[in-house]
């Protein structure tokens, strides 16, 4: 199968200073908590704490590629990337976006390095949704059923 990634547009962007976002888990939601500045603020005066709900969240990880591992790998035997993500591997893919994800088998692609299960064991993910965002420290990768901005 194709892997596809289908951009969400969102009415705020990451923080390019920021540090990493902070996990917040609530039952079985997830609370992805980052620096964020509108879209039109392009002198990066307007921070506000952007919030985005994952709902029914199966999996999680945060970890690489971040903003280097992203445009670079390949390029520098240095760079670390131990996901399938990079530029050179998805040109069309924009980094500080936020992405559905179809055709990764996340069963057997999303455990490794800092994955986290928050239910102790997979359900049927028919009725759930890959998300990936891309943030300058690192990638944010989950399994939930939906999401909603806070």
């Amino acid at each position: 199968m194709q892997i596809d990634f289908k951009k969400i547009d969102l009415p705020f962007k990451p923080d390019p200073n920021t540090a990493m976002p902070v996990i917040e888990v609530l039952n079985s939601n997830l609370l992805l908590s980052f620096e964020s500045h509108e879209l039109n603020d392009y002198d990066f005066k307007n921070f506000k704490i952007a919030k985005i709900e994952f709902v029914d969240c199966l999996i999680y990880r945060i970890g690489s590629p971040n903003d280097e591992g992203f445009y670079l790998f390949g390029a520098d035997p240095k760079i670390n990337n131990d996901s399938i993500y990079s530029k050179k591997a998805f040109p069309d893919l924009d980094f500080d976006a936020f992405y559905k994800v179809t055709g990764v088998d996340w069963k057997n692609n999303l455990l490794g390095n800092g994955t986290k299960v928050l239910n102790g064991q997979y359900k049927e993910k028919e009725n759930f949704n890959h998300f990936v965002f891309f943030m300058k420290d690192g990638t944010f990768e989950c399994i939930a059923k939906e999401f909603n901005i806070k």
